[in-house]
């Protein structure tokens, strides 16, 4: 699965607003995240993101 970052919140350096990051875990609150900015790989809040899907459907919806 796929987020973009929409917050970096506390992460500076770590994540980037508008990027997009591959999840290979997730869990209530949380995304395990493959690889982030400085190539490690790090439990991020999912506050901090939107999924891709999500971003998607809401731009078609606009569309029709």
């Amino acid at each position: 699965m796929k987020v973009k970052c929409i917050d970096i919140g506390c992460w500076k350096g770590r994540l980037t607003i508008g990027k997009t990051y591959e999840v290979i875990y997730e869990d209530n609150n949380w995304y395990w995240i493959i690889i982030d900015d400085i190539g490690d790989e790090k439990w991020f809040p999912k506050r901090r993101f939107t999924l891709l899907s999500e971003i998607r459907n809401d731009t078609i919806n606009k569309l029709l």
